[in-house]
């Protein structure tokens, strides 16, 4: 991928394989119902299942031209996009599970009104500095990584911000550079104009006052009372003020990249393979 930088790590411009070894590991089995059965995410038949570089295998069941290592919010993203070209072969690797439809997410991963803070959590702690205790640090182990776990807030940076990391050298991180692919990656439900996208995968929407519990109308109630701007859209990039920010939940549902990005028509592609756990 040009000019980002991803959790999700892509291996590429290098040829990898997946295959299964014969008991005596003599030879790989590349008949054409195994290599089917790993591109869906199958488990070899027999044998060994190897994963590496093509140097180190005798032949191949699947080859593949990208291999991701991360399922995550940039990982899910990475996989979806290289594998609109079909001449692209990719492996997306996950150590967590994979929920293959949105049916089968357990509720943690589907309340988005609460964080999934330990079933699919990889059980990280951090110390701020060498005087502090250990705080917990939530980190999604699933496929869709944290963006499956965590608060839904859509919310975007400050233009200056990245304006300020494009003077210091990372000039493909510009606000001007940035807002397009934010405007791709969502289809916001309250917004029609110049700073916002109408055809992306992920909806956002705020919540209206008629949603708000009673300490969240109060906070907004004061911030009006000490003089405060009003703002209605924390995504405008001259935006000031209180108000509701956008969230990438619907209905109450969580929706993380890898729900909205790994769709199953994504999934029916041929040249897509998942492995989970």
């Amino acid at each position: 991928m040009h000019g980002g930088c991803h959790a999700g790590k892509s291996l590429d411009m290098q040829r990898w394989a997946v295959g299964s070894a014969a008991d005596d590991g003599s030879r790989c089995v590349d008949d054409g119902a195994e290599a089917k059965r790993l591109r869906q995410g199958g488990v070899p038949t027999r044998g060994l299942f190897t994963i590496g570089p093509l140097c180190h295998v005798d032949c191949m069941a699947v080859a593949f031209d990208t291999v991701v290592v991360g399922a995550g919010a940039a990982g899910a993203v990475i996989a979806a996009r290289v594998t609109e070209r079909a001449d692209r072969q990719v492996l997306l690797l996950e150590a967590g599970p994979d929920y293959e439809t949105p049916e089968r997410l357990p509720q943690d991963l589907r309340d988005g009104t609460r964080n999934s803070l330990v079933d699919h959590d990889w059980g990280y702690t951090h110390r701020p500095n060498a005087r502090q205790v250990s705080f917990p640090l939530p980190r999604g182990k699933v496929v869709g990584g944290s963006s499956a776990v965590n608060t839904c807030i859509g919310l975007r940076g400050v233009p200056s911000d990245y304006d300020e990391w494009a003077a210091r050298g990372l000039g493909e991180w510009s606000w001007a550079h940035c807002l397009p692919a934010f405007k791709r990656l969502e289809t916001d439900l309250d917004r029609r104009d110049e700073w916002h996208g109408d055809r992306g995968p992920i909806p956002l929407r705020r919540h209206t006052p008629e949603e708000l519990v009673p300490w969240q109308a109060a906070f907004l109630e004061g911030a009006a009372a000490i003089g405060m701007p009003r703002c209605d859209d924390t995504n405008h990039p001259e935006a000031r003020g209180y108000g509701p920010h956008a969230m990438n939940k619907i209905d109450g549902e969580r929706m993380g990249a890898a729900r909205c990005y790994l769709t199953p028509e994504v999934r029916r592609r041929a040249n897509l393979t998942i492995r989970a756990n």
